[in-house]
């Protein structure tokens, strides 16, 4: 079957194999029911040929409406002259950061790092930072996706419990989140930044890599009174101050500051 209409996720659940939908709404938009997934397309010409462009499966992160968005983006793109198939074609020769994951495992921790941290960062890498970011390119993650990764999981976003093999899991342990799994999990993803930029693969295009600073819950720093004689002599007598994250100020400290 083939029809125009707005797509909608209706319209998608509707569908059958075979079917074709083209969007009313944006031109050359539309949903394909294929076997086994429904893709969203954008079909467009691009220097003098009619191309086809795949926006990509029905389902997270792709709905209806994402997906029209997309397909207005790219058309966009393609009025002001950028050849996206090209830039499609390079993308797909740039390794993801899946690929940077499994390249780093097998090329320097097996041989680096002890037995039991590679355990860890294989554990980090399949739980957190593959399910999350694997699919992207290492060229574009930015400082912004890390802070993004970072705080997931420290939140507990890719958590899960470990489900017996009886009962049709994997077993083995649980998956948790937290600031400690989220300070390892960014400890080796800025190696294997560090690491990427050592073999060449392109990184974010201001050329920088990219640095993972440890995750620190926020809480409220003092000034804080240090006496002794093994400090240096700053300010008055022996006494250095220096921030430290406190619960409160003690009160014999808070008053001589006033």
């Amino acid at each position: 079957m083939t029809a125009s209409i707005r797509i909608t996720k209706r319209v998608v659940d509707a569908l059958r194999p075979g079917d074709l939908i083209w969007d009313s709404d944006v031109k050359g938009f539309a949903v394909l029911c294929q076997t086994k997934a429904r893709v969203y397309l954008l079909e467009a010409r691009i220097n003098g040929r009619q191309r086809w462009l795949t926006i990509g499966e029905h389902g997270a992160p792709w709905t209806a409406e994402t997906a029209r968005h997309e397909a207005q983006r790219l058309w966009g793109q393609i009025r002001e002259g950028t050849n996206i198939v090209a830039l499609r074609e390079a993308r797909r020769q740039q390794p993801t950061v899946s690929e940077l994951c499994d390249r780093f495992l097998a090329d320097y921790a097996r041989f680096h790092k002890k037995a039991s941290s590679t355990v860890t960062d294989h554990r980090n890498i399949e739980n957190h930072i593959k399910p999350l970011i694997g699919q992207r390119t290492v060229a574009e993650i930015t400082h912004a996706d890390v802070d993004d990764l970072k705080r997931k999981i420290a939140a507990g976003r890719t958590a899960r419990p470990a489900v017996p093999i009886e009962k049709g899991g994997n077993g083995g342990l649980p998956v948790t989140g937290g600031p400690g799994v989220a300070n390892r999990t960014l400890a080796a993803l800025s190696k294997m930044m560090s690491l990427a930029e050592e073999w060449g693969v392109p990184i974010h295009s201001w050329g920088m890599p990219i640095r993972c600073p440890s995750y620190r819950p926020s809480r409220p720093r003092v000034l804080r009174a240090i006496a002794g004689p093994s400090r240096s002599r700053t300010g008055c007598g022996n006494v250095v101050f220096c921030a430290q994250p406190l619960e409160a100020p003690e009160p014999r400290i808070a008053a001589s500051l006033r």
